[in-house]
């Protein structure tokens, strides 16, 4: 009885990896292929296919605000090469093909705008919780909570301004997301992870500080004064947790390394409240209030040079760790320090975003409002730059092609 080709002689063998690999390109009659070359191509193909799979039936059963964010971060996609690099594009290129970010433009834009307007509100309810003077005096004995109209015209406009770059941020992610239903599936079927906390911290900071900006800007007068300060102490809270849930979620992908770092969460907490004093400055400035409240313009500047000085701290720490860490983060910093990215890193980042406007705010003890303007714009800039860079430079470990190196297999 016959048992199928011989795989001892070389025409047995071609033609039992013909069978088993689906005859792939470059198989003809010039001899038979390594076979171990072909199942490692074989197992790769599935591997993608599987892995696309999955993700996507994770998606579609998630049906989450995140979805896309995981989608794109935890897999390497069908094709293979829209979302991971070779082995060997690595060693050529420093990483992924340009334009090849694990996250979309508007995802970065989410990033950037919920993080500085949940900045600004936490800025801005803290100088409100020091300024006991903003209230009317006769007005809080009697218990309500009457602001006078000169503090009116500086925080009526930061927590206006706060709440739209949380809503326009909120906006962006939708736009991403390109459907509605799973956002609200997100909060009808909630799961305990940081994208379930994030989406309804997203929703009651909107509405605490929505309140807090018809206070200050309308002067509504009908409150109590518990009740605002209690709405106040719940804009901080809530602001410091979208601040910090955006650099938490991204740090608990390990199929992303530079990501995957204890740094990641501090370094963006830091960036938003640069952003957010920056933010809160050229507000004030804008809207005319910066004589009426140079001095509190000035504790802004104070804070915000802080925050740089932290930021550029953590950020040295999150590059030393990813350049000493997994080769794949490592790739991952040579391309943001020295190879494409590069340029955007120490130009719009560290120079433009983080030094210049530091020193500014440091050194300079009476700045025009135009430099104080363009200082803050800087920080904005570097900001947004920041979270672009840390997105197009994440990219996963390509698995299949490091087993295929490390058997030797080209």
């Amino acid at each position: 009885m016959s048992r199928g080709p011989n795989p001892v002689d070389g025409a047995g063998r071609a033609r039992y990896a013909a069978r088993i690999v689906g005859r792939p390109e470059g198989f003809g009659e010039a001899g038979p292929p390594n076979l171990a070359v072909q199942a490692m191509r074989l197992w790769r193909r599935r591997a993608e296919r599987d892995r696309a799979v999955a993700a996507q039936a994770a998606l579609a059963q998630a049906g989450s605000v995140a979805g896309g964010l995981v989608l794109q971060a935890s897999s390497l996609g069908a094709g293979g090469a829209s979302a991971a690099c070779g082995t060997r594009g690595k060693r050529e290129t420093g990483g992924c093909a340009h334009g090849d970010g694990m996250l979309t433009d508007l995802v970065v834009w989410y990033l950037f705008l919920g993080g500085t307007g949940a900045g600004l509100l936490l800025v801005a309810a803290v100088f409100e919780m020091l300024s006991p003077q903003a209230v009317d005096g006769v007005c809080a004995r009697a218990g309500r909570y009457a602001p006078r109209p000169a503090y009116r015209r500086f925080f009526g406009p930061a927590y206006g301004v706060g709440t739209a770059a949380v809503l326009l941020g909120m906006l962006c992610l939708l736009l991403d997301l390109g459907r509605a239903d799973r956002a609200l599936s997100l909060f009808l079927q909630p799961v305990p992870s940081f994208i379930s906390v994030g989406a309804y911290a997203l929703v009651a900071l909107v509405v605490l500080s929505a309140l807090l900006a018809a206070v200050w800007t309308f002067g509504v007068e009908g409150f109590r004064v518990a009740f605002v300060r209690v709405v106040r102490v719940l804009v901080v809270a809530v602001a410091g947790v979208v601040v910090a849930y955006t650099g938490l979620f991204l740090a608990s992908m390990p199929a992303v390394p530079l990501w995957a770092s204890p740094w990641l969460p501090p370094l963006f907490v830091a960036s938003a409240l640069s952003c957010g004093c920056a933010l809160l400055a050229c507000t004030c400035v804008l809207t005319g209030s910066g004589e009426e409240f140079a001095s509190t313009l000035r504790r802004v500047q104070k804070a915000d040079v802080a925050a740089i000085a932290c930021e550029l701290a953590v950020l040295a720490a999150f590059g030393i760790a990813a350049l000493g860490g997994s080769e794949t983060a490592r790739l991952s910093m040579e391309r943001l320090v020295a190879g494409d990215l590069a340029p955007a890193f120490w130009g719009a980042v560290v120079a433009l975003g983080l030094v210049a406007p530091g020193a500014c705010e440091a050194f300079g003890k009476r700045v025009s409002a135009r430099v104080a303007v363009f200082a803050c714009a800087f920080v904005l800039v570097g900001g947004f730059f920041l979270r672009w860079c840390i997105a197009q430079a994440g990219m996963p470990p390509d698995l299949v092609a490091s087993t295929m190196v490390a058997l030797g297999i080209q």
